[in-house]
């Protein structure tokens, strides 16, 4: 499906929406999701994986954020939209989360 979506092929519409979903959304943190619920603890793979994202993908997301907040705000001579503020703040706040998840792990 994600070769559909990348490739420009013509498809109907409603495959060309299920490969979007596909390429935006990957499907393992519902795998886990369901494996955790089963046995009632979060596994060993879910923590890490919070981890990883929380330290990897928040401090980027964030200033990522922040750089096309004030581009905009310098373009359009407008403030900064509350929208860009509370996506940076919950990046930041992602990290912060997964950082004393890191700390606290094993303990």
């Amino acid at each position: 499906l994600a070769t559909f979506w990348f490739s420009g092929a013509a498809c109907p519409p409603e495959i060309r929406g299920v490969a979007l979903f596909f390429v935006a959304v990957s499907l393992e943190p519902f795998a886990r999701l369901r494996n955790d619920w089963e046995t009632g603890e979060q596994g060993k793979e879910t923590i890490w994986a919070s981890i990883a994202e929380g330290q990897i993908e928040g401090p980027c997301s964030s200033i990522l954020t922040l750089y096309s907040a004030v581009l905009n705000s310098a373009v359009t001579g407008e403030g900064v939209s509350l929208l860009f503020c509370v996506s940076s703040a919950w990046s930041m706040v992602s990290a912060a989360r997964s950082s004393a998840e890191l700390d606290f792990y094993g303990q």
